[in-house]
């Protein structure tokens, strides 16, 4: 469907909170959509937002997001470092140095980095995270646990990452050999957003 251009009357406006907005709503965009075109889009969007706001933090955190979920594992770090330095007590940041340190096979760096991020502040994010850990490290019955736990964090008035989440689940029953509590988990998924990707596969 045809969106109207970013600062356009009936779009977004320009405003630095909207901006971040935007570029956040096209990543999940292209998550639910299976379209990685969009966040180059998203990138496209920061990056304008960062010509008129250069200092802005919220933007510059959005840029580190943007870059790993494009698999740009080092720029990402460099960013969020960056961001970090400027606030150290913002657990978001540590996240992404963890996914991306995980991504590049640091180990060490990305469990000290999502450590931080629990320490700061346990969240859905959080828990989701460590649960990816857990299962990349065979823990398979802590790693469902930990995802229950970051399922259980996620607002209602989020469905996309509450069908996020029972895939994941779903995915986890399923290395378990559990299919009937998979099975489940993935029909729950398709239920609360219909047509979601991972429910789907």
């Amino acid at each position: 469907r045809w969106q109207p251009l970013v600062g356009t009357p009936g779009a977004a406006s320009t405003s630095r909170a909207d901006l971040a907005r935007s570029a956040a709503a096209l990543l999940r965009q292209a998550r639910v959509d299976s379209r990685p075109a969009l966040a180059r889009e998203a990138e496209t969007v920061v990056r304008t937002a960062l010509d008129r706001y250069p200092r802005d933090y919220q933007t510059r955190r959005t840029l580190a997001t943007v870059l790993l979920s494009q698999h740009r594992f080092r720029e990402a770090i460099v960013i969020a470092e960056q961001t970090r330095a400027l606030n150290p007590d913002d657990a978001w940041n540590h996240g992404v140095l963890g996914d991306a340190s995980l991504e590049l096979g640091e180990y060490d760096a990305a469990w000290t980095a999502y450590d931080t991020m629990m320490r700061i502040r346990p969240s859905a994010q959080a828990y989701a995270r460590v649960a990816h850990a857990l299962e990349l490290s065979g823990d398979l019955e802590r790693a469902l646990e930990t995802m229950q736990m970051s399922a259980e964090a996620t607002s209602a008035h989020d469905p996309e990452a509450l069908a996020w989440h029972y895939a994941q689940l779903g995915h986890l029953q399923f290395e378990l050999g559990r299919l009937d509590d998979a099975d489940r988990e993935y029909r729950r998924a398709a239920f609360t957003f219909p047509g979601h990707p991972y429910a789907l596969a």
